[in-house]
């Protein structure tokens, strides 16, 4: 049997990140938690993530900001980041630099995510 894959995800507020690990997990992903943006990048050395799930508002710096450094790592260049925000009025400022694979809109349902984790990262049969 495969090795669920790793999804790294970094959310500011503990809720949100209690949520998408529980839904990720019994979507039957494995998950890494970081709580802001200068956690991301030491865990993406230590467990080799899928994809990054980043908020848009880590508290220490913006997931636009993180994006642009794991995209700049030679081994994460086509690793996806999918970036989540609450305020859909941030994602043109988003596609300037480099922009995320895909973004996300937070509503506190997280089927929307689940469907385009699954897309960018599928789970094996």
């Amino acid at each position: 049997m495969a090795e669920a894959p790793t999804i790294l995800v970094a959310d500011d507020d503990a809720e949100w990140r209690n949520l998408i690990s529980f839904a990720l997990q019994r979507a039957g992903y494995r998950v890494v938690l970081a709580q802001n943006g200068k956690g991301v990048l030491p865990l993406a050395a230590t467990n080799r993530p899928a994809a990054f799930i980043l908020d848009h508002d880590l508290g220490d710096m913006t997931g636009g900001q993180v994006c642009r450094d794991i995209k700049a790592l030679p081994q994460h260049q086509s690793t996806p980041v999918v970036i989540l925000t609450a305020h859909a009025e941030y994602l043109p400022g988003l596609m300037a630099g480099t922009p995320p694979d895909q973004f996300v809109v937070k509503t506190g349902s997280t089927e929307e995510l689940l469907a385009v984790l699954a897309t960018l990262v599928p789970l094996a049969a």
